[in-house]
């Protein structure tokens, strides 16, 4: 059995009594939690401090890097419980703010590469949404990730961790899995939940034209773009105003995005295996496609990791895999002046 382990500062730490490791395709930083008992004086994982820079591996495949965010110790005399807990490397995106700077035709690639370079943090860009901003303007005081963030939703694209602690712009799964889920053949249990509080049988977008401002009396709207789902049989129309003009090529785009992620994101499975590993020996991977044949909810599909949970304790070695149809990770572009409009 390859054993995980945390390298920290030339040494690679073993035999933990527990271990999780959570990865998201949504929520930044992927993190980590380490747990060992034992009698503690000769125990060298009492040096591993706050703040070490550490890699989380798998035999010796990178899960995590980043650094220790805490240590927590319950001891007595003669044994200890410690936990070490940590995030990638862009948890420091998440914790620091920028001291503010602007500039003008910039696209997001080199905007987030002149952000996160102080961090030591590259940037690989998978989408290459390279059409520039009209302005960019980073206040001082202002989260480095709530930035980009903004940004990346005007571009509809995400922002995504990796195994190296680099941040990634993608706009479609990026790995597909070479192992197929199966219920009764590798699939230990699962939860499944389908809603229908997001789905809308029209998706209408609307620009606005007339008048001297966006809100004001004389400002009129029209209909650039709808959709229908033809899956929802009441009326339940959402109308999305963009409080800007924009043309109906865009619209239409914008409106069949919203309607495929809105279907996509009112179902979720999530399943648990055996193992942290896919037939190939590669551990599973948010962002990666993953063929599920599931007899009891019908799924025969290719579903998409939004999160792994990779777990050690007491029963063995677990993946929880929370999976949505393959357009939730999808955005829909909106216009730069609309950027505060809530988007999936």
């Amino acid at each position: 059995m390859r054993k995980v382990s945390l390298s920290i500062n030339g040494t690679r730490y073993l035999d933990w009594h527990s271990m999780t490791v959570i990865r998201s395709l949504e929520h930044l930083p992927w993190r980590f939690e380490a747990e060992v008992r034992n009698g503690w004086q000769d125990d060298a994982k009492r040096r591993i401090r706050r703040g070490d820079a550490v890699q989380v591996k798998y035999g010796e495949e990178v899960l995590i890097t980043g650094y220790v965010d805490e240590v927590l110790a319950d001891y007595d005399a003669h044994s200890h419980q410690l936990t070490i807990m940590g995030r990638s490397k862009l948890g420091d995106l998440v914790d620091c703010t920028a001291s503010g700077e602007s500039s003008n035709q910039q696209s997001l690639a080199k905007i987030a590469k002149a952000l996160c370079k102080p961090f030591g943090i590259e940037v690989v860009d998978h989408a290459k949404k390279n059409k520039p901003y009209v302005q960019h303007v980073v206040t001082a005081g202002e989260g480095v990730m709530d930035y980009l963030e903004e940004r990346s939703r005007i571009r509809g694209v995400r922002l995504s961790d990796s195994p190296e602690g680099n941040l990634h712009i993608v706009d479609k799964p990026q790995h597909r899995s070479e192992t197929a889920l199966v219920l009764g053949r590798n699939i230990l249990s699962a939860t499944s939940q389908r809603r229908a509080q997001s789905l809308y049988s029209n998706y209408v977008i609307l620009g606005e034209f007339g008048g001297l401002s966006a809100g004001s009396a004389s400002q009129k709207v029209q209909i650039n773009a709808e959709v229908t789902d033809p899956f929802v049989k009441r009326h339940r129309p959402l109308f999305i105003n963009t409080a800007t003009s924009v043309d109906d090529e865009d619209a239409a785009t914008r409106a069949e995005i919203q309607k495929r992620v809105h279907r996509s994101r009112a179902e979720r499975h999530t399943y648990t295996v055996k193992g942290w590993t896919q037939d190939n020996g590669r551990t599973w991977l948010p962002g990666m496609l993953v063929a599920v044949r599931d007899a009891y909810t019908g799924v025969q599909e290719d579903l998409l990791i939004m999160e792994s949970r990779l777990t050690l304790g007491e029963d063995g070695e677990t993946s929880e895999l929370l999976m949505m149809p393959k357009y939730a990770v999808e955005r829909a572009p909106v216009p730069e002046e609309d950027n505060e409009e809530f988007t999936l």
